[in-house]
């Protein structure tokens, strides 16, 4: 069995709305992959703009692109599980229909995957400021080091402040048996934490990923939906008591949610 058969496929997952003046440039990032192994699943959640012509003129060109259109939900959450029940990829990736990755982006996070057999790899968050198309941060591996490999609860009490970053290759077994969580409108972060739970073993790469700073995104918007948040670090908070962290760990937890 030579190389190329040893590769994984890869399901992109994209939750698409109202992002036409965006889309081209997300999608065009997957179609200029090095790595071919893929299959993008953009699933309209019941755009008014031009997204789903878009989206099936793509789907006209390369095969690897399906297209779902779904009425609109309103959350990523339950616009990925549209996606990912379909899902045929060995790993999961999400992209979203405003961002854009590096033509090696997969190429590097399944080369990782294979040295390291981790469950999940993250890759480099980038922050781009597009309409200056510069960027001004980024969120790469345990403080800049790639090369740590963490258990899943080191990763987990990392990642509730975002100490590394939650974007990057999943192992689609995992995630499909948890689906991404519907409760509240930032349910599907609730369930970036529980991978890192569910994981054995936590790689990083360099792959970039670029996180479009768009004001008019619907994660930059405010709505009484924000609420929601509280929900879910409640949810978190009961999480980390299920799975015995320290008293401490817990309690200096809840302080931080309930008293900032």
């Amino acid at each position: 069995m030579n190389e190329i058969t040893k590769r994984p496929m890869i399901s992109i997952l994209m939750a698409v709305y109202n992002t036409e003046e965006f889309l081209p440039t997300a999608i065009d990032s997957v179609i200029e992959q090095t790595y071919g192994q893929w299959e993008l699943i953009c699933v309209n959640d019941g755009s008014t703009d031009n997204s789903l012509r878009l989206l099936n003129q793509y789907k006209g060109k390369d095969p690897r692109i399906i297209v779902i259109d779904r009425p609109h939900c309103g959350t990523c959450a339950g616009t990925r599980n549209t996606g990912l029940a379909i899902a045929r990829g060995t790993y999961i990736t999400i992209l979203d229909s405003d961002d854009k990755i590096e033509p090696t982006y997969l190429e590097k996070l399944v080369t990782r995957q294979q040295q390291t057999q981790a469950d999940i790899v993250i890759s480099s968050l980038c922050f781009w400021d597009y309409l200056n198309n510069k960027i001004y941060g980024s969120l790469t591996g345990l403080r800049g080091d790639v090369c740590k490999i963490l258990s899943g609860r080191e990763s987990f009490t990392l990642s509730l402040h975002w100490q590394i970053g939650g974007i990057g290759l999943h192992r689609a077994d995992i995630l499909k048996q948890l689906t991404y969580n519907e409760i509240g409108w930032v349910g599907d972060e609730y369930t970036t934490h529980l991978l890192f739970l569910r994981a054995s073993r936590v790689a990083f790469c360099n792959a970039n990923y670029f996180y479009r700073n768009n004001p008019n995104s619907i994660t930059k918007k405010f709505s009484f939906k924000n609420f929601s948040i509280v929900t879910t670090q409640a949810m978190l908070l009961t999480l980390i008591r299920k799975n015995n962290f320290k008293g401490r760990f817990f309690w200096a937890y809840k302080e931080e949610v309930f008293l900032s």
